[in-house]
C-alpha cells in the first residue's frame, strides 16, 4: 500500500504544481478586453495626474492646445498610468520594469504633455526622434508612473489597416483602435498588484477660436509705460456693458507697456485660464495715434497689435486693440481703458487674417 501510494501522491503534487503555473501571469500579455471591476479609473487618474486631466475635453488648457493645431486634425488627450494600482491598500512591494514605448500607425503625432510620478535618476523620458512615437525607462515598486500626451491624427485619409495607438512594455502590451479613444476609460490587471490604466478623451475643435480683451493700462507719470491687466474672454461682450457676461470669462491677461532704449514702443505679457494657470505669452507694439485727444501730450488714445502663443505650440494667433475707448469702469485719470480682440490663425482659406499694418 505504501509503495502504491507514493506514485499516486507524486502525481497529485505534479498536478498541483501545474495548476499553480497556469495561474501565474505570463510576461508581455496582450488583451483587448479591459477588466470590469470595482477599480475606479477616474479616481486613479485624478490622484496621479494634474487638475486639467480630470476632464480634458472641458479644460481651457487642452482647448488652447487643440486650437493651436491645424483644424484638419482630430486631437486627443491620452493618459497612461502603470504600476501598483490594482489595489490601493497594497503593502507588498513588487519591483517591475515598465520601460517601453507608445506609438501610432497613422498620419499625425504624439507629444508628451506631462510625466506622472517619474522619479529623478530612476525614470526617464527619452528624447523624441519620431513624431509618432515616444519611449521611456520606468521602474515601479509600491507606486505608479505614467504619461500624459496630446495626440493628433489627420482626417480624410484612407488606411489599409485600422489606425491604432500601441503601448509596448515587457509586462504588458496592447494596441487600441484610435477610433475608440473619443471617450476611453480602461483598467488592465496584470496580477493582484500591478495594472495599467488607459484614459483618453477627444478634444472638441472650434472652427476659428476668437474672443475679446477688456481691461486697463495703468500708466505711470511719463504716460509711456506701466502695467496692464485684462479679462481674456471667449466671445464679444455686449456694447457698453460692464462687467461682461460671466459666461464669456475665460481667463486673464497681464503684462506691461514700455519704451525700449532704442525708442520702440512695445508690450509683453501672458494670459491664463480661469484657474490662473499660464497658457501662453503676449507681445507686440503700440503707439499713440490721436494727439487731439490730449493736445498737450498727444496721449489720449493709442492702439496696440501683436501676437500670442500657446506654451509648447509657438505663435498661434494675433491680437489688436485700442487704449482709451471701449466698455469698462471709470478709471483714475492716468489709467486708460483697454479693449481688443484675439484670434487664432486658422487653416481655412476663407478666414480673413487680422490686419496689423
Amino acid at each position: 500500500m505504501k509503495k502504491a501510494f507514493l506514485p499516486f501522491a507524486a502525481a497529485l503534487l505534479l498536478l498541483a504544481i501545474g495548476c499553480s503555473e497556469e495561474k501565474a501571469i505570463s510576461p508581455n500579455q496582450t488583451t483587448l478586453t479591459p477588466e470590469v471591476t470595482t477599480v475606479d479609473v477616474q479616481t486613479i487618474v485624478d490622484e496621479n495626474t494634474t487638475a486639467d486631466w480630470s476632464q480634458p475635453e472641458a479644460s481651457p488648457q487642452f482647448q488652447a492646445q487643440a486650437d493651436s493645431i491645424d483644424t484638419s486634425y482630430d486631437v486627443y488627450a491620452v493618459a497612461l498610468i502603470w504600476g501598483q494600482c490594482a489595489n490601493v491598500w497594497d503593502s507588498v512591494a513588487v519591483p517591475t520594469d515598465w520601460s517601453g514605448s507608445l506609438s501610432m500607425n497613422a498620419a499625425g503625432s504624439l507629444r508628451v504633455h506631462r510625466t506622472f510620478r517619474f522619479e529623478p535618476e530612476q525614470d526617464t523620458l527619452f528624447p523624441q526622434t519620431d513624431s509618432g512615437a515616444v519611449s521611456w525607462a520606468s521602474r515601479t515598486s509600491r507606486d505608479v508612473d505614467g504619461l500624459g500626451l496630446l495626440m493628433r491624427m489627420k482626417r480624410g485619409i484612407v488606411y489599409f489597416t485600422e489606425p491604432t495607438l500601441s503601448f509596448q512594455t515587457a509586462p504588458f502590451s496592447i494596441s487600441i483602435p484610435i477610433s475608440g479613444l473619443v471617450r476611453y476609460n480602461a483598467f488592465y490587471r496584470l496580477d493582484d498588484h500591478n495594472g495599467v490604466v488607459v484614459f483618453a478623451r477627444q478634444i472638441p475643435r472650434r472652427p476659428c477660436p476668437k474672443g475679446s480683451i477688456i481691461g486697463v493700462w495703468h500708466r505711470d507719470s511719463t504716460s509711456n509705460a506701466g502695467p496692464f491687466e485684462a479679462l481674456w474672454l471667449n466671445g464679444e461682450p455686449a456694447a457698453n456693458v460692464w462687467p461682461p457676461d460671466p459666461s464669456l470669462r475665460f481667463g486673464k491677461a497681464f503684462g506691461r507697456f514700455f519704451i525700449t532704449d532704442g525708442g520702440h514702443r512695445m508690450f509683453k505679457g501672458h494670459y491664463t485660464d480661469s484657474s490662473g494657470t499660464k497658457i501662453g505669452d503676449l507681445f507686440g507694439t503700440w503707439e499713440y495715434d490721436d494727439p487731439t485727444m490730449c493736445p498737450m501730450c498727444g496721449s489720449g488714445h493709442a492702439v496696440f497689435r501683436g501676437r500670442f502663443t500657446v506654451d509648447g505650440g509657438g505663435e498661434v494667433g494675433e491680437i489688436r486693440g485700442e487704449l482709451g475707448f471701449g466698455p469698462g469702469p471709470t478709471w483714475p485719470r492716468m489709467d486708460m481703458p483697454m479693449h481688443g480682440v484675439w484670434r487664432f490663425n486658422c487653416a481655412k482659406a476663407e478666414q480673413t487674417p487680422i490686419k496689423t499694418e
